[in-house]
């Protein structure tokens, strides 16, 4: 977080934050740090990957909740 304050704008720390956020469970964090990370480097394939992935889980998630209704 303080390396992520002191250069805000430097994708490679979003896109690390938003990975620590994400291994840790905070999937709606690291949502919020992949995207800043894209906001900075659209190109990150890191950060677009790693997005997609949650987005997949998601829906994963709700397809599983429909099935078993």
């Amino acid at each position: 977080l303080e390396a992520v304050k002191a250069d805000p704008n430097n994708a490679e720390y979003l896109k690390n934050l938003g990975i620590l956020y994400d291994q840790t469970g905070d999937k709606a964090k690291a949502q919020e740090y992949y995207e800043k990370t894209l906001a900075v480097d659209p190109n990150s394939y890191d950060a677009n990957f790693n997005l997609a992935v949650l987005h997949y889980n998601k829906g994963a998630d709700m397809s599983k909740k429909v099935r078993e209704m």
